[in-house]
């Protein structure tokens, strides 16, 4: 008896992990699909002239060239409430937010001037919205994260890329003048100045490709 219960146990665990596996292959494709569908449905668009330039699990990026924020929230709205009409009962499209600038380096990794208030008339100042990039992961080194945003922002602030090339240049032959000195002071600094090398090394890598990076995906 006891070891038909254990038979029994194990047959209804499996059942279990299998039903459980055939439930989310199901629910990703159907996720998948219905992400499909709102790309088209946006691309192909006559008067909304949008391109979908990001869709990841539940979400989509949809950029508007030439148009002004209001028009983004406008045509935002739009697309929320057509996609909405056309979808099945209970999925429901949210319009959420409108970046202005916007970057996007890859997959889940973008940052931008986030707008979340539709009024045409507010004077809402818009919040630094990052994902995914080494802003906001706590693995990165302090140097990293604090050039990395102020980068970041004087981009946004400016919309100069050479502005944003010169701070680079500067933080990072400027870390490398301290380096020298702390290293001729005492043996002391000797382990501090080797890993502020190997941190600058990594850094001037970061800014060569985030340079890149910028030239190739900027949103302005």
């Amino acid at each position: 008896m006891l070891l038909f219960d254990l038979f029994l146990h194990l047959v209804i665990q499996h059942v279990v992990t299998i039903s459980s596996f055939f439930f989310s292959f199901f629910t990703v494709q159907c996720g998948r699909s219905t992400l499909e569908w709102v790309i088209d449905e946006v691309n192909t668009h006559p008067s909304w002239r949008a391109k979908v330039v990001y869709g990841d699990t539940d979400s989509v990026f949809v950029h508007l060239k030439g148009r002004t924020k209001a028009e983004a929230f406008e045509i935002g709205a739009q697309i929320a409430h057509e996609m909405t009409q056309k979808s099945p009962v209970d999925v429901l499209l949210k319009m959420e937010k409108v970046y202005l600038p916007c970057v996007l380096v890859s997959k889940k990794r973008y940052v931008g001037n986030a707008f979340e208030d539709p009024n045409p008339e507010s004077s809402e100042v818009p919040h630094f919205d990052a994902k995914g990039i080494e802003v906001v992961r706590r693995d990165q080194c302090g140097a990293t994260v604090k050039i990395q945003e102020k980068a970041l922002r004087l981009l946004f602030q400016t919309k100069d890329l050479s502005l944003v090339k010169e701070y680079l240049y500067k933080q990072v032959s400027e870390g490398f003048s301290l380096v020298t000195i702390g290293r001729s002071v005492s043996a002391v600094f000797e382990l501090k100045s080797l890993c502020s090398n190997l941190c600058l090394y990594v850094l001037m890598l970061f800014c060569y490709y985030f340079i890149s990076i910028i030239n190739n995906f900027l949103l302005l």
